[in-house]
């Protein structure tokens, strides 16, 4: 089976709709028809960027015909379970919050196709239509689309993003391809900038105390390895710290957001 090998990628797209779906705890076929959906075109991803990578006469060629037979599978499933949680529940909000993830996916299938995704451009427009979970399941939780379902998205995004400037910047001072002073500026203007947006969400009463703690660990990361050995470089150990990273940012903004 094709499926994304990318472990944050799962982080992302599936933390971002438990928040509110943990957080309204209401049971029923509406969020198992969602999170069914929903995951059916989140792994349609995959069998189609690699389509997108592979050319024709290359050795990966052979497997077109099988990868074309996931992505009709992955997106039977998806357009099936969506139709019907349509159907049966009205939410028509959720075409339009799935219009906005099909038009990211699509930029960031382009920047796949041309091999731009690793750029920051490329993961940014990742990490917002991965995200996207969040506003579509606050929906199915029985809640309209508005200015909280945008909110949640918007935590959600700011919150993911700023792995993409951290890893950046302790990949830089080991590899040294890119300047690491850079790298490091954007990281701390990144984190910077969240703290200031944290902190006015907060003190406009617009999030709960839980929420604004739950970005703590990973404004701390951002500037305790200011100072790191440009010789210490664990991926594992980056990728593990993220997990549990992701877990206390659920589990926080889980409380906070009910």
């Amino acid at each position: 089976m094709p499926i994304p090998r990318e472990h944050g990628a799962w982080a992302v797209f599936y933390g971002s709709a438990l928040i509110p779906l943990l957080a309204s705890l209401r049971p029923g076929w509406a969020p198992l028809l969602f999170l069914l959906a929903a995951s059916g075109l989140f792994l349609a991803h995959e069998p189609l960027s690699r389509l997108l990578r592979t050319r024709r006469g290359t050795p990966a060629s052979g497997k077109v015909p099988w990868w074309r037979l996931w992505l009709a599978t992955y997106l039977l499933i998806g357009l099936l379970a969506g139709g019907l949680l349509l159907s049966l529940f009205q939410l028509w909000s959720l075409v339009l919050i799935g219009g906005l993830a099909a038009a990211l996916f699509g930029l960031h299938l382009l920047r796949v196709r041309s091999k731009k995704e690793r750029q920051v451009l490329g993961e940014v427009i990742g990490i917002a239509g991965l995200t996207a979970t969040a506003p579509a399941a606050h929906i199915v939780s029985g809640n309209p689309f508005g200015g909280r379902a945008l909110l949640i998205w918007g935590l959600c995004f700011l919150y993911f993003s700023s792995s993409i400037f951290y890893v950046k910047m302790r990949v830089s001072r080991f590899v040294k391809k890119e300047d690491p002073r850079r790298r490091t500026l954007h990281n701390v203007a990144y984190h910077g900038l969240l703290v200031i947006a944290v902190s006015l969400l907060w003190t406009r009463s617009l999030i709960g105390p839980l929420v604004a703690l739950a970005y703590l660990p990973i404004v701390a990361r951002a500037f305790w390895y200011l100072r790191e050995p440009s010789t210490r470089l664990n991926l594992k150990v980056i990728g593990y710290s993220e997990i549990a990273f992701t877990v206390w940012f659920v589990l926080l903004a889980t409380l906070g957001w009910g």
